[in-house]
């Protein structure tokens, strides 16, 4: 089962770390955006970990850029705290740079 779930021990100042599970794409991407949605109308900033995610596409991959840009433009904080390697490799493959879709510090591969 995918979820969306806070993170009880990841808190940023503008709420918890919501964490990902499972795939990140074409089928589960409405899902995962009407979650995001409704963490994003009580909490002014988001931090994800995406180190659960098994599969992702380019729908999951604008989902993420989507948010980013929703959020700055609201003035809010957004990141990626933990990204898996199939966020790491979906974004390489299509030449996202890890930094447009808000990952904080790249690991070392």
């Amino acid at each position: 089962m995918i979820t969306l779930n806070s993170s009880d021990q990841q808190i940023t100042p503008g709420g918890p770390t919501l964490a990902i599970q499972g795939e990140l794409n074409v089928n589960t991407v409405i899902e995962h955006q009407a979650q995001l949605l409704d963490h994003l109308a009580e909490h002014h900033a988001l931090s994800l970990d995406l180190s659960g995610v098994t599969v992702c596409d380019t729908a999951g991959l604008q989902l993420l850029l989507s948010a980013r840009r929703t959020i700055e433009a609201n003035h809010g904080s957004y990141q990626i705290a933990f990204a898996s390697e199939a966020i790491l490799k979906g974004a390489g493959e299509i030449g996202i740079e890890l930094d447009a879709i808000g990952l904080i510090s790249q690991p070392n591969l």
